[in-house]
């Protein structure tokens, strides 16, 4: 290498010869050339503190600071500003931190996402404008929708203000109302520690009926909620949130009602110690905190109740409410118990005796307990308690003892018992509800035995029960959260089988965690739906009801969105074009009347529905099962079968079938309790019925194969139910047997004929 560097000398000096003036009139920069231009014993970028850069033409260039000299002066891979967490600006002329985990690094290289909005960082958190911000908080005008006015809340945490025609308005729907236009403002506010937020419009100043909804950096997002009131009480439309909120950033959006609600509000927000704050005193941690030492812990902190801070505080293996015998609840301030063993310290259902001699010992054994906390075994019933879980319960009174005697004679207003002796033998059930806007606890009665049906209270009263009924139908409204038993009875002697049918409408933001409904006997109500993480589930505003284009096809909600079914369908799916799309959407006139989709073809009720034949607001559900769950209860009425009540409005839900030819057909409803009625249409779905049956079984004989609609419906103005529609029939000799319908057993061959062939083709054949 030696005799090169002499002949790159060499040209330099000659290049310099012929050219005078600079050093450097060649191609190379003297920062570059590998020279020591300025005896200083340091040759070029970046060891000489005199170039600013390779392209440098001098290497005697006044030192830049360090935080804009293009070198990373303290070796950590970061260079400048603003790439470097110790570099404020470029002017900063030092580039050592104690980064990631010192105690002068900066919230925007520490590692953490301090505002909980997903990112972290410079430069991933938007919120950062360097390595070396202080604060990942980024102030978002449109944080929560481009219409809503977003306000800092000031020191005092207290701010005032009108819903009026020129109010922002917010889109985002909490599941406490509000949102949909909504006359609204929002608050930001950040913490950079565990807080308790109490925010709370029950002051004088406030005339509106207000909604609070407290939700996360990602404003509009559905996730993003946290908490939220619509009323403090049935006679209080104010309200009142308390949330326990990590670090974040937050905001609080106060609204009106709904759109048309106009009027004045006054806002205060409390910020209190949160959870892992030191503490001395009680006084010192927000509401719903303890000061206190947790377990494993060498200091007082605030802290969640001891049964509800997921460690197990008491050593005997078991955490929380509802695991440990000492917990009742999630607030209990204690695990302590002396369990197992009879006595004082430890409850009923966690002692290792049978207390009600029923032959069930404890929880989970005795259905009688829903905790091992649980105090009493108590519902005196000879028979085990069932918990009802799903909306058709299978059960008989015969053989039972009569353990309960329904109030005699009318009670609450409704006929309940014979007013003279009573002797039916009962069974009792257990429901956990939550609250319910309505209920309906109905029986079934397959073959007629006079019945009586009552709902007891948490403690089982038997003196004093909720509702008592000796007609099948139970509805009930308002339902509090909790819960409950039905005692399944005689009006006097009377004993029998019977179906227990549960069905009901779960209220907006209530529980939708609970058996039943999960298992689809309780529904959130129209346009909400059962969302969040498993565990905490709730009714909120469903996407095919919240407002917004979800899916961005322009669009928005059900009816107009082809991805709703309903305004409860949770997912604004695109389908069209495709072979997903909807007939109502898929732009061609199905039906040949020249009317092509939803809204112009009028059979069309939406464009998610999937026939421009039937007139039918609910999907229209293919049948391709023996037997197929149905309930009227939240349908619309939009058709009156020719063999219901003339003028009957009661709601009603159509159904498909595609046969292959059929030599019989048999459709009956069972698991009911309302008078219904049952039309068999072609595929027209309109005009003269080919049957219209008013009891709950019809069969056809010699159907052709083809595509057929059945509506069910209440046979007067109130009939409306939960049902199962059961299908089952023959197929002609020689016909298909590749229908759904087939191949689920419902449809077989007749005696002495087998499904016969290649898949894809087979028939019925000897």
């Amino acid at each position: 290498m030696r005799p090169s560097r002499w002949l790159l000398v060499t040209l330099s000096l000659l290049v310099f010869a012929c050219g005078g003036g600079s050093n450097n009139d060649g191609n190379t920069a003297a920062c570059s050339d590998g020279i020591d231009n300025d005896d200083d014993g340091k040759i070029d970028f970046p060891d000489d503190p005199g170039c600013s850069d390779a392209a440098d033409d001098t290497e005697e260039t006044p030192a830049m600071p360090q935080c804009s000299d293009g070198r990373d002066n303290d070796g950590d891979g970061k260079t400048d500003y603003p790439n470097d967490p110790a570099c404020f600006a470029p002017q900063g002329d030092d580039e050592v931190d104690d980064c990631p985990d010192g105690p002068f690094c900066p919230l925007c290289s520490n590692g953490i996402d301090d505002d909980n909005n997903g990112l972290t960082d410079f430069p991933e958190d938007t919120g950062c404008e360097s390595a070396g911000d202080s604060n990942e908080f980024l102030n978002n005008p449109t944080a929560c929708g481009a219409g809503l006015t977003i306000k800092q809340i000031s020191e005092s945490g207290m701010d005032s203000g009108t819903f009026a025609s020129s109010t922002s308005t917010s889109t985002v729907v909490s599941p406490c109302g509000g949102g949909a236009g909504a006359p609204a403002i929002a608050y930001v506010m950040l913490l950079t520690e565990p807080k308790v937020i109490v925010a709370s419009t029950d002051f004088p100043g406030t005339s509106a009926d207000t909604v609070i909804d407290i939700r996360g950096a990602q404003c509009t997002q559905a996730n993003a909620h946290i908490a939220c009131n619509d009323d403090i009480s049935t006679t209080n439309s104010k309200s009142s949130v308390t949330k326990s909120l990590p670090p974040g950033i937050y905001y609080i959006i106060v609204q009106g009602h709904d759109v048309s609600e106009m009027g004045t509000y006054e806002l205060k927000i409390d910020r209190f110690a949160g959870e892992g704050i030191a503490c001395a005193a009680q006084s010192e941690c927000g509401p719903g905190l303890i000061c206190r030492t947790p377990a494993g812990a060498s200091a007082m902190v605030c802290s969640q109740p001891v049964c509800g801070d997921g460690l197990d505080d008491d050593a005997d293996g078991k955490i929380d409410y509802p695991a440990d015998p000492g917990c009742e609840s999630l607030t209990d301030a204690a695990e302590n118990d002396t369990c197992p063993g009879v006595g004082p310290g430890c409850p009923e259902c966690a002692d290792g005796a049978d207390n009600d001699s029923d032959g069930l010992i404890d929880f989970p054994a005795d259905t009688s307990c829903l905790a091992p906390s649980g105090r009493s075994e108590a519902c005196l019933q000879s028979e085990p308690i069932t918990q009802l879980t799903q909306p058709f319960t299978a059960g008989t009174t015969t053989g039972a003892v009569n353990d309960f005697r329904p109030p005699p004679g009318s009670y609450l207003g409704s006929t309940c018992s014979s007013s003279s002796t009573h002797s039916a033998p009962d069974v009792a059930y257990e429901l956990t509800l939550p609250a319910m806007a309505t209920l309906n606890l109905n029986l079934n009665i397959p073959t007629f035995w006079d019945s009586s049906h009552s709902l007891l209270n948490a403690s089982c009263n038997t003196t004093a029960p909720i509702a008592c009924r000796d007609s099948t139908s139970m509805p009930l409204t308002n339902v509090a959260a909790g819960r409950y038993y039905l005692v399944v009875d005689g009006y006097s002697t009377g004993s029998g089988a019977y179906n227990v049918i549960v069905s009901g409408t779960i209220a907006n933001g209530g529980s939708c965690e609970a058996p039943l409904a999960q298992s689809g006997a309780l529904l959130c109500s129209s346009g909400y739906a059962c969302k969040g993480t498993a565990g905490s589930r709730t009714c909120q505003i469903a996407q095919c009801a919240d407002g917004l284009d979800n899916n961005s096809d322009g669009k928005t909600d059900y009816p107009n969105d082809a991805g709703c079914s309903s305004s409860s369908d949770d997912t604004e799916t695109t389908v069209c074009p495709g072979a997903q799309c909807p007939v109502c959407s898929n732009t061609v006139d199905d039906d040949a009347d020249a009317q092509i989709d939803y809204p112009t073809d009028v059979s069309c009720t939406s464009a998610g529905h999937n026939s421009e034949a039937c007139r039918s607001t609910e999907q229209v559900i293919t049948l391709t099962q023996p037997a197929t769950a149905g309930d009227t209860t939240n349908a619309i009425h939009d058709v009156r079968n020719s063999c219901s009540s003339s003028t009957s409005t009661s709601k009603d839900l159509t159904y498909r079938l595609d046969l292959p030819a059929t030599t019989t057909l048999t459709l009956s409803l069972t698991n009911k309790s309302m008078d219904s009625t049952m039309a068999l249409m072609n595929a027209t779905c309109g005009g003269v019925p080919i049957v219209c049956s008013d009891p709950d079984t019809t069969t056809q004989s010699n159907l052709a194969a083809g595509t057929y609609y059945l509506v069910v419906e209440g046979y007067s103005t109130t009939g409306a139910s939960p049902f199962s529609l059961n299908v089952v029939g023959k197929i002609a000799n020689g016909a298909s047997c590749e229908s759904p319908l087939a191949l689920s057993g419902a449809l077989t061959c007749n005696t002495g004929y087998t499904c016969q062939g290649t898949a894809g083709s087979r028939t019925c054949a000897m």
